[in-house]
């Protein structure tokens, strides 16, 4: 004998799958809802992750031991500069070396191309006429506001220096008032600077 349900037995179960699947909508619903946020906050946090890494490369490299690019910068020049026949190069945009927009926009370009701080050519504190001093001080500041750094290039053979005293007297004034700038360069806490021809006085 053949068992077979009968069509109230088979209606009675399409309703009640019907009923329970209904109530379970809501459910799958909001788990649905709960995936996606869930799945968008943590690409919130990789996207924060990343440009946090991205953001403190640079201090990050002064502390972990990666290279860093570094390049010589030279801030002597004025309008005059350009007009001598002797300068074999010539920069797409004169100016002179005193501009703050002139700054900013080497920063910024020194940024795109991958460098990470400059060493600024520096004939010490004192001494007419001597822009390097005021010019390494603006320098700084522009470098502050775009997340640079600025080192010293010490020139020891400044034409404002008479003698060792006054290179000691100039080095002592790069560490207490340039080198606690937040902008300066600095790898593992301490202040970088680096001397033209050091062996001048027997170094």
């Amino acid at each position: 004998m053949t068992h077979e349900k009968s069509p109230n037995t088979t209606h009675e179960f399409r309703m009640a799958y019907h009923d329970a699947n209904a109530e379970l909508q809501p459910i799958r619903l909001l788990w649905r809802i709960l995936y996606t946020l869930a799945l968008l906050a943590l690409l919130v946090l990789i996207g924060l992750w990343r440009s946090g890494r991205i953001a403190g490369a640079a201090t990050n490299a002064q502390q972990s031991g990666t290279p860093l690019v570094l390049a010589f910068y030279y801030t002597w020049y004025d309008e005059n500069t350009w007009n001598d026949a002797t300068v074999p190069d010539l920069p797409a945009i004169p100016y002179a070396s005193r501009d703050r927009g002139a700054m900013g926009r080497q920063i910024e370009q020194a940024q795109r191309a991958g460098i990470d701080a400059f060493l600024v050519a520096w004939y010490g504190p004192g001494g007419e006429p001597n822009q390097t001093e005021s010019n390494l001080a603006a320098l700084l500041d522009e470098a502050a506001a775009r997340n640079f750094r600025i080192g010293i290039l010490f020139e020891t053979t400044s034409p404002f220096f008479g003698g060792t005293g006054d290179a000691s007297a100039a080095l002592a004034h790069a560490l207490n008032v340039h080198a606690v700038h937040p902008a300066f360069l600095r790898v593992d806490g301490r202040p970088v600077i680096f001397f033209w021809r050091p062996t001048l006085w027997g170094v």
